[in-house]
């Protein structure tokens, strides 16, 4: 990545990839208890830069996406707010779902961040009505594309469970 950055430095692809791979070290120094902060805004700009470069291209936006949702899962304290991280992963999914709305990976994108959203949320009426957009971006997506189901069923399970909390 870096010797293809060096010979481009506008390359919009070697910068997502840059992102990603940022962004594994920067969770597997999480989970040792190594890194910081620092290491995910790093792989953050990474993914913007590629985004920036080439803003046409909704697969960078859906990395970004994905990788703010694993930062977010990774923060996940229920009794604080969603973090930064969750509320940029919403605004990428949404922006790639306004292009593209029929695209099952970003529906299961929006639902998982909402899914997450739902779980720090202390308001019961506020987790329902988000765990319930949440199912019904599941439903849509797994019923456009069935091999989602194997890796997002238990996410979708979760998310029907949180909207028929009673208050």
């Amino acid at each position: 990545i870096d010797s293809a950055l060096a010979k481009n430095p506008k390359d919009a692809l070697a910068q997502r990839y840059l992102g990603e791979t940022r962004g594994l070290r920067a969770r597997f120094r999480a989970r040792h208890e190594q890194g910081g902060p620092e290491d995910f805004a790093e792989a953050a700009r990474a993914f913007q830069a590629s985004i920036d470069l080439a803003p046409e291209d909704l697969d960078h936006q859906l990395a970004f996406g994905e990788f703010c949702r694993a930062w977010a899962a990774g923060q996940q304290d229920p009794r604080r707010e969603p973090g930064p991280a969750l509320e940029r992963g919403l605004a990428l999914a949404n922006q790639v779902l306004a292009a593209r709305p029929t695209w099952p990976e970003a529906r299961i994108l929006r639902a998982s961040l909402l899914v997450l959203q739902a779980q720090r949320s202390p308001d019961v009426a506020q987790q329902r009505e988000q765990a319930a957009r949440a199912a019904e971006d599941f439903t849509w997506a797994l019923a456009a594309n069935p091999a989602l189901e194997n890796v997002w069923k238990s996410q979708a399970a979760l998310a029907q469970r949180l909207a028929a909390t009673r208050p």
